[in-house]
């Protein structure tokens, strides 16, 4: 076993035993024999093997031991021991800029952060400033780090993976004879994460040769194969990137053949061939019309799954999707009073910006006093607070509501009297969120049937590519939010999605109301609606399906008659 190798476990020892908050001393030890062993010179089993390790200073018996132990079978169990105590996305965050260890054990231990991504959410929710030994620069210094560490990793959220193609794209179009350039994949279907990013180019007369030569000599091209003739594979940002040249007469189909998924291309391709067809050899330039040349309605490009969209296009079945335009307003939006960055009427001055007839505020409750919740008085205070913005006569009114935890027996935060006044409770989970099934599913359950509940909020508690949401059992889920008359959230969070756009399609069978929420804590996170329309609509969601397409009468009346 190799000098460094050892000292790497031998120092992840030493982090271990400090994130447990075990004798310091110990720790130290661990990593200065770690720093010793990595100036060696001479193998360390060499100087085991001789009786010389013991030698060197600070190398103990017990040290020794560990050694040895790790040497002879590979194994350190002192090191196995804490790690099942440790979660293993807490070395994770280590390597981001600026956070050592006591830094990662102090939001470990008050925030129950455990990864970077879970981190990256807890800083746009405001969580660091309030910390000790944090603040707004050491949140936006940590923020950084973690874009930074982003870089390398295989997937991305579906904003970051949109800029960067949308930025490749108007690169790619600026070069010699490009006449178009075209998203595809899984970025143009609105994946809520992305591995890779696909473009389609058509290139003027015979200027390929031109076009490639071009390509290859950008400074923003990392990493240029060029696999088979009119494919081009690189990276971009870090991001892997894959090019397809199509030609003038097939662009059109080629669009069709890039944009869907593996499944829906491949029920093309039988459709086709059923007619007579091959799909690959159709010229046809426009992609609408390859649909109608396979007897179909044209399927947007976010329903190209392969999960009967294509069943569904042939017998003209097809949804009349949600459009941005059809959102009159929004709900679960936080203020300063609790972890928010907008005063109240901060918020007014952009609903009226963005057109809005209401926005819904609804600040954490009590329990989540790590990001400034409401007590019972706070709520009344609020109450008085939004009557007297309303009374100003502003064309966006405030309703007034509260993101309600949803406790360990599935209880909201409060007594119903204190709830009974607000226009509309969002029941959350934000605490115990690593949950068997069962318990998980009975906990929703309990808030579900509480006639105080509204909406229930991002319901798994799901962060993409950072934390897997609790399983619920969605059959029962689904007909109680039925049976009780309770809409379902799509946070329109990128780190959230919640709940998954598979989900809001079986809602919308069970004839559930979905309310498209931004979870806003700043004025940057209204942007995210929009993107909660496409996965709305990725989730065969209807403007009728939609809760808060409704206008302000026929929302209340809506809430009200919740409540009964």
């Amino acid at each position: 076993m190799e000098n460094e190798e050892i000292a790497k476990l031998i120092h992840q020892l030493g982090v271990a035993s400090e994130l447990l908050g075990e004798n310091p001393f110990k720790a130290r030890a661990y990593h200065s024999a770690a720093r010793t062993l990595s100036g060696l010179e001479e193998p360390a089993e060499v100087l085991l093997a001789e009786g010389r390790l013991g030698e060197l200073p600070g190398f103990g018996k017990a040290l020794v031991e560990k050694i040895g132990t790790l040497v002879s079978t590979g194994r350190l169990p002192q090191l196995e021991e804490r790690l099942e105590k440790l979660p293993p996305g807490l070395f994770e965050m280590l390597r981001i800029e600026g956070l050592g260890v006591k830094k990662v054990k102090k939001l470990w231990e008050t925030l129950e952060v455990t990864n970077p991504g879970e981190l990256e959410y807890a800083c746009l929710e405001n969580r660091l400033t309030g910390l000790p030994g944090f603040g707004p620069k050491s949140q936006a210094n940590v923020l950084a780090g973690i874009e930074r560490l982003k870089r390398y990793q295989k997937r991305r959220l579906y904003p970051e993976a949109y800029a960067a193609a949308s930025e490749l794209r108007e690169k790619v179009s600026a070069l010699q004879g490009v006449a178009r350039c075209k998203l595809v994949g899984s970025v143009r279907r609105l994946g809520e994460t992305v591995g890779d990013l696909d473009l389609l180019v058509l290139i003027e007369g015979d200027g390929r040769d031109a076009f490639a030569a071009e390509l290859g000599e950008a400074g923003w091209v990392e990493g240029l194969d060029q696999p088979f003739n009119g494919m081009f594979a690189f990276r971009y940002r870090g991001i892997e990137v894959d090019l397809c040249l199509a030609g003038q007469a097939r662009w059109g189909t080629q669009v069709v053949l890039n944009t869907g998924s593996a499944a829906h291309v491949e029920t093309l391709r039988k459709m086709a061939a059923d007619q007579g067809l091959d799909l690959t050899e159709l010229d046809i330039d426009d992609e609408e019309e390859v649909y109608r040349t396979l007897g179909l309605a044209f399927i947007p490009p976010e329903l190209r799954e392969g999960l009967g969209e294509i069943e569904a296009a042939r017998r003209g079945e097809l949804p009349d999707l949600i459009e941005n335009q059809d959102i009159r307003g929004v709900f679960h939006v936080h203020t300063e009073a609790s972890d928010g960055a907008q005063s109240l009427e901060g918020v007014v001055r952009l609903g009226e910006e963005l057109g809005y007839s209401y926005i819904g505020i609804s600040e954490h409750s009590r329990s989540a006093f790590y990001a400034g919740g409401l007590t019972v008085d706070d709520i009344y205070e609020q109450a008085e607070r939004i009557v007297e913005i309303n009374e100003r006569g502003s064309p966006c009114r405030l309703l007034h509501g509260i993101e309600s935890d949803i406790l360990a027996d599935g209880s909201l935060d409060y007594p119903d009297e204190a709830l009974e006044g607000l226009d509309f409770v969002i029941a959350s989970v934000h605490s115990g969120l690593r949950m068997p099934r069962d318990k998980a599913t009975e906990r929703i359950l309990a808030a579900i049937k509480n006639p105080m509940t509204s909406i229930l909020g991002h319901p798994t508690g799901r962060l993409l590519l950072a934390r897997e949401g609790y399983e619920l059992d969605w059959n029962r889920v689904l007909e109680a939010l039925v049976e009780h008359r309770v809409a379902l959230e799509l946070n329109t969070c990128p780190h959230r999605f919640d709940a998954d756009w598979r989900v809001l399609r079986r809602a919308r069978d069970f004839g559930i109301k979905v309310a498209v929420n931004p979870d806003a804590h700043r004025r940057a996170m209204f942007d995210t609606v929009g993107l909660g329309v496409g996965i709305a609509r990725k989730g065969w969601l209807t403007p009728e399906d939609v809760l808060n397409t409704r206008e302000l009468p026929e929302l209340m009346a809506w809430l009200k008659d919740r409540r009964g």
